[in-house]
């Protein structure tokens, strides 16, 4: 038992130890800033939805008191599927054994049982942590708040209740996702499962977000003259996860129909399956699993050096604009190092999911409706497709600059530092440019183009290749670094306080420029003023990215924590060296 306990916890930390940060309090502000960040919803909604109950309150006979309270059940339960399921996804390399562990752990007496029993103390661990703020607290909350305005149950058998469906539904997804891991690499081997993984992280991502968007139909099949009474019982609500959850919630409280005996059972099963399969396969394979890793390399060098190879000859190659070749080498040390580091290959796809997450949920409905009818004439929905994945494909990549490569290696790039700062600033936009905005644009130009002429293609190429190319210098401003090469610091992320304003950001750089264009569509002038106002912010804030380094203190490739504490100058520990006696010869 002492042999797992430490595993566990040395496990545990392993977890969110990376090369990228330095340990100790970086690691710690993770880990509680990650708590917050996916619990504020869950936390929030049920003080938002008192205030509409007392408004439903004051309806009685009307039924619509009973149907938005088990509207927003299936939100806190989606919720807490998608939380859980997005830190599976981070943690998604941890969870097995890699080659350290091979290496160090591998030759110790410690059986294989308790090696297992160590890894699944720290995972479930791991999980408590997150289903303590994502299930537990809201859980209380919220059927604290249900049975003060009379719902079945009670609050002892609704807390109750409610705990077991979020329990089963995020032991659902996060087994899920580390059990397909597990049987990817045993089937396909470590090397072809590195290889998948960003796509698969990628459809993990948008399937988890269409949970979401699944959510406002719901209220309209609970108040359906046909459904209203059972609309458990409608096809396509069985077909979704968080409803069989739904049931299970229905079954424990007392007051389910028939139709959620049915779900519960299903929601029971797959949960109790995903779970034992999941448990089952880690055992059986890990030894196997601890081999490869030591036989596998870290990086699949051969695919690395084949993107690696494309994307210099896209950044330097025959067809690339001719620039400063300080601009030259950081546009292609950029996109090489995006291309042949797993690490940030994972991270970016899963901004990748979310902006295809987004654009699936506003194009299907109206397709699976009307067809391709839905497309006859531009539409808000259809023109922000090409803007919402500009702003998540250019914020994943900002993202991933500040997250470095190889921290150790950076004294290269620090000895060798340019002595013109924006022209190496000026080779990460041309990076940007190149990867993302060209690709994107040159997509909605084609798709514009088919579905709706030349004259509305040209008009949406000019809007989408200047918000594109906007994003990317208010993206750089106040960026002096070279990508990868300076250490990283999780707790100043600015994203737990300013998230509203990022929010307000997205939706008026997408969906309101989207709205927009439909009066450029019609109005040429105003197409005209729109493209000359965009040019001149383009132009200040280039030369705002230049005046940065007016202060000749140049690029940073040391994070300082400004909440770290004064350790002094350490002066103790030389003079008891000093002073330490000599061994006897």
């Amino acid at each position: 038992m002492k042999q797992t306990r430490l595993l566990a916890r040395t496990f545990f930390v392993g977890l969110f130890e990376s090369d990228l940060m330095p340990p100790g309090l970086p690691q710690v502000q993770l880990i509680i800033w990650s708590v917050v960040l996916l619990a504020t919803p869950t936390l929030t909604l049920p003080g938002v939805y008192s205030q509409k109950y007392t408004g439903l309150w004051a309806q009685p006979g009307t039924g619509m008191l009973s149907v938005a309270i088990n509207t927003d059940r299936l939100v806190l339960i989606t919720f807490a599927m998608i939380a859980l399921g997005f830190v599976a996804l981070v943690i998604w390399e941890g969870v097995f054994p890699d080659r350290r562990d091979a290496r160090i752990l591998g030759v110790l007496p410690i059986s294989t049982v308790t090696f297992v029993s160590a890894r699944v103390l720290a995972v479930g661990a791991l999980f408590a942590l997150f289903f303590a703020t994502l299930g537990a607290i809201p859980s209380l909350l919220f059927a604290y708040l249900t049975a003060a305005y009379g719902q079945a149950g009670g609050f002892v058998r609704g807390t109750l209740a409610q705990f077991v469906a979020v329990l089963a539904a995020g032991l659902f997804t996060f087994s899920g996702v580390v059990g397909l891991q597990c049987l990817l690499i045993n089937v396909a081997g470590r090397t072809a499962a590195q290889r998948i993984a960003v796509v698969l992280q990628i459809l993990f991502s948008i399937a988890l977000l269409q949970l979401i968007f699944f959510l406002p139909s719901f209220g309209r099949l609970m108040t359906d003259g046909n459904l209203g009474q059972d609309w458990l019982s409608a096809p396509a609500v069985r077909l979704l996860p968080p409803v069989w959850f739904f049931g299970v919630y229905e079954v424990l409280s007392g007051f389910g129909g028939r139709s959620a005996f049915a779900l519960a059972r299903v929601g029971a099963l797959l949960t109790g399956l995903t779970v034992g399969l999941c448990l089952l396969l880690y055992l059986i394979s890990y030894p196997t699993m601890a081999a490869r890793a030591l036989e596998t390399p870290p990086i699949d060098a051969r695919w690395s050096r084949r993107l690696g190879w494309i994307a210099s000859r896209i950044a330097i190659g025959r067809y690339a604009p001719r620039a400063h070749p300080v601009a030259r080498a950081v546009k292609a040390f950029t996109l090489r190092t995006v291309v042949r580091s797993r690490q940030h290959r994972m991270l970016l796809a899963i901004y990748i999911g979310l902006g295809l997450a987004i654009v699936i949920s506003a194009l299907v409905p109206p397709a699976l409706k009307n067809g391709m009818h839905a497309f006859s004439v531009p539409r808000i929905a259809s023109l922000a497709a090409p803007l919402v994945m500009l702003f998540f494909v250019l914020v994943g990549m900002r993202v991933v600059f500040a997250i470095p490569a190889e921290p150790k290696a950076n004294w290269a790039l620090r000895l060798r530092e340019p002595a013109d700062h924006t022209i190496a600033v000026d080779g990460v936009r041309n990076a940007m440019l190149l990867s993302t905005v060209v690709p994107i644009v040159m997509l909605a130009a084609l798709s514009a183009g088919w579905l709706w002429g030349v004259a509305v293609a040209a008009v949406h190429t000019i809007v989408c290749a200047l918000l594109g190319w906007l994003l990317v210098e208010i993206l750089l401003v106040g960026f002096r670094k070279i990508p990868f090469a300076c250490t990283y610091l999780p707790g100043r992320s600015r994203i737990k306080t300013l998230w509203p304003l990022y929010l307000t950001g997205f939706t008026t750089y997408s969906f309101s420029m989207a709205s927009l264009e439909l009066v450029m569509l019609q109005r040429p002038r105003v197409l005209i003023a729109f493209a000359a106002i965009v040019c001149l912010a383009i132009v200040t804030l280039t030369h705002v990215r230049w005046r940065v380094f007016d202060d000749g203190l140049g690029f940073r490739f040391v994070e300082e924590d400004p909440e770290a504490l004064f350790t002094g100058f350490q002066l103790s520990e030389g003079l008891a060296a000093q002073t330490q006696p000599r061994p006897l010869s």
